[in-house]
């Protein structure tokens, strides 16, 4: 246990040396993550910190089909849905394509025409896709459920549900490890 220890803080305090540059400027949390290594092992004696995971658009459409196929597997968490045989995602922060989803409809809408379509319904559930983080070589994602209800309808106590889910890769293919949902205030 101690000789672990000590070894990370050596490459700790080696990373941090100015011999240790960056190879690639700065760390984008997004798309990349850094494990550190057991031992030092390069020419000027800089510890290989860094084992990199990147995330592409075809990884994030993988991603979300998964997370919503699961979702509708599941009759409590599909029931947060409301209407889950047509899904409604808010198209911030999507710019990948969306993924076919057997059993259901998906479309992206802005706020604008989300809340054009409570005008009309009364009331509509739709999902927020929330940008993935990556921890140690696990990646983390959300999909949050809201609504929106007809402009001057009255009091509205906001409807907030939120689905977690953590995935590897392995094998160039992405397992889910956990899923789970909560209510949110």
């Amino acid at each position: 246990m101690i000789p672990t220890i000590l070894t990370l803080v050596l490459n700790l305090l080696f990373a941090a040396s100015p011999l240790c540059q960056r190879q690639n400027g700065s760390m984008n949390t997004h798309a990349e993550v850094f494990v550190p290594v057991a031992k030092p092992s390069t020419a000027n004696g800089c510890a290989p910190l860094r084992a990199k995971i990147t995330i592409t658009d075809a990884d994030e459409t993988q991603l979300l089909k998964l997370m919503l196929e699961r979702i509708l597997m599941d009759k409590t968490k599909r029931d947060r849905l409301k209407e889950s045989s047509n899904l409604v995602l808010l198209k911030e922060d999507i710019d990948f394509k969306l993924p076919a989803i057997r059993g259901a409809s998906l479309q992206a809408l802005t706020l604008k025409e989300i809340q054009e379509r409570a005008n009309d319904r009364g009331r509509v559930f739709y999902l927020v896709y929330q940008p993935m983080s990556i921890e140690d070589r696990r990646v983390i994602a959300r999909l949050a459920v809201r609504d929106r209800v007809k402009e001057g309808r009255g009091l509205h106590v906001p409807y907030k549900y939120m689905f977690a889910f953590t995935f590897i890769k392995r094998d160039s293919q992405w397992i889910m490890k956990t899923a789970s949902g909560h209510a949110q205030s």
